[in-house]
């Protein structure tokens, strides 16, 4: 088989860690693949590039600038690399199996995937809500996308827009779904059953997974099999982007920092935090730093209520590292495998963290055992073969 991965960027974001992942087991399962990505840094093609196998730049930078006005301007991505570029070509006439990931924020228009589905079998995976809207790929609480979009009340909802066209593009964008034979799957049952019902079609349910750490006992003292220790003072964050306020919850974080009875290491872009408990230590792409962060904190804090699988969460249970989370859909379905991890208010929260015996629930947990639960629950080789699986099945039924 030949496989094509494509995704808006190659190493940035979850939904690049998880194509990544797939790319490369289908290389180790004695397969074809490539990997096309949308842009690097600046639009420019990503630095990593010669660290990815088989990987290159699907479109210019030219492309990726005029669709980041176009978005802007019309709530849309319009240009693309041309139906006849020898890149789109190369894609189409190389591929059995088209896997798409993320296609928005000034990648690719929705009329890209109605041309590769006519003529190859086509697997979406949507990492987050933007199949279903007229443009934006987070609405929240917004549930206009079941109606029509038919007027958006967040044209400030990821990716931005000017003038609000919400309700054409979502008619289009239904359209050109729910005409194709593209095999659509969640990672998560909560969005799979709202995709469902939107395409009026049947949607896989895959679960993320993440890779395994040698490394999860390690500088921490602490023998495997020990209770967790109370109460907590390394608190860890991450987010792509903290300044993001649907990603992280900046009063939360700010509270627990002027309490003074915390350490919080900040790990991403663009921290809006400072002060003398606040450990701002930047974005991490290189895992065994992120295993020893890791390996040297109480807990992750988790504020979003806004993300669909969040693989952080999962990286950090596969790490032996207990998660608090504020009360969310995707929270709650990763976290009731455990009975323990979430929190409903500020104040629940901070009551909670300065109890020397109760801890979430997680006061029940081993480490040990909540590193294997997570294993056996969030595991990249239980991802990977199914995945490998289905395109075995639409390979054989093409």
């Amino acid at each position: 088989m030949k496989i094509a991965q494509v995704n808006v960027r190659l190493c940035e974001g979850g939904a690049a860690q998880i194509a990544l992942n797939l790319h490369q087991a289908v290389i180790n399962s004695g397969n074809s693949a490539r990997f096309y990505y949308g842009y690097g840094s600046k639009a420019r093609p990503s630095s990593d590039e010669h660290r990815v196998a088989f990987s290159q730049m699907l479109g210019s930078t030219g492309q990726v600038v005029l669709n980041y006005l176009s978005h802007r301007t019309f709530g849309a991505d319009v240009f693309w690399p041309g139906r006849w570029s020898s890149k789109i070509i190369d894609l189409t006439s190389w591929a059995d199996i088209i896997h798409l990931h993320v296609l928005h924020s000034h990648f690719l228009p929705v009329h890209f995937f109605r041309e590769v589905a006519r003529h190859k079998a086509v697997v979406w995976t949507h990492h987050d809500s933007w199949g279903l809207t007229g443009r934006c790929a987070v609405p929240g609480n917004c549930m206009g996308w079941q109606t029509g979009c038919i007027k958006c009340l967040n044209l400030g909802a990821y990716p931005q827009a000017y003038f609000d066209r919400t309700e054409k593009y979502w008619e289009t964008k239904r359209n050109y779904v729910r005409n194709s034979s593209i095999v659509h799957v969640s990672p998560s049952k909560h969005l799979a059953e709202k995709l469902s019902d939107g395409f009026n079609s049947p949607v896989l349910v895959i679960p993320n997974g993440v890779q395994p750490s040698n490394r999860l006992f390690e500088n921490r003292g602490l023998h495997q099999k020990n209770n967790l220790n109370f109460p907590i003072k390394n608190i860890l964050v991450i987010a792509n982007d903290l300044s993001d306020p649907n990603k992280t919850d900046r009063q939360t974080i700010q509270r627990l920092s002027e309490s003074g009875l915390y350490i919080l290491n900040i790990v991403g872009n663009n921290s809006p935090f400072s002060g003398p408990c606040i450990n701002n230590i930047g974005p991490v792409y290189n895992k065994k730093l992120l295993d020893e962060i890791y390996s040297n904190t109480d807990a992750l804090l988790f504020t979003s209520k806004i993300d669909n699988a969040p693989l952080v969460i999962m990286e950090a249970l596969t790490r032996a590292v207990p998660v608090i989370a504020v009360e969310s859909d995707a929270a709650i379905e990763i976290l009731k495998n455990f009975n323990a991890g979430i929190y409903k208010s500020d104040e629940h929260l901070i009551e909670e963290l300065s109890s020397s015996q109760t801890l979430f629930g997680w006061e029940n947990w081993t480490y040990q055992r909540i590193s294997e639960c997570a294993n056996r629950i969030y595991s990249s080789k239980n991802m990977t073969q199914s995945y490998l699986d289905l395109y075995e099945k639409l390979h054989q039924n093409k």
